[in-house]
């Protein structure tokens, strides 16, 4: 077990520890533990603000089936020339 206290940031460094945690803070498994406040788990209770908290690196890069450019711009409403050009040279891949 461990504890990240709040207004902290915690990385989990690549493992065995690193998929399980994900699945656990993604709740695609449910946690071992956990606490009931007002009868509503706390957990299901702050899933959204939590993943609206982490992100992921994967180890592997994802392409959808689709163009280079909506690949570069994805997650990025209307994403203009300029903005998808400097995620190019950003990323060394111009």
């Amino acid at each position: 077990m461990f504890l990240v206290t709040v207004g902290t940031i915690a990385a989990i460094a690549n493992g065995l520890t690193q998929p399980f945690m994900t699945l656990i803070f993604g709740q695609m498994i449910n946690s071992f533990s956990g606490a009931v406040q007002s009868g509503v788990v706390k957990a299901v209770s702050k899933l959204q603000w939590i993943r609206g908290k982490m992100g992921l690196v994967s180890q592997e890069p994802i392409f959808f089936a689709t163009t280079i450019r909506e690949n570069i711009a994805y997650g990025k409403d209307n994403a203009t020339n300029e903005e998808i050009r400097a995620a190019i040279e950003m990323a060394n891949a111009a």
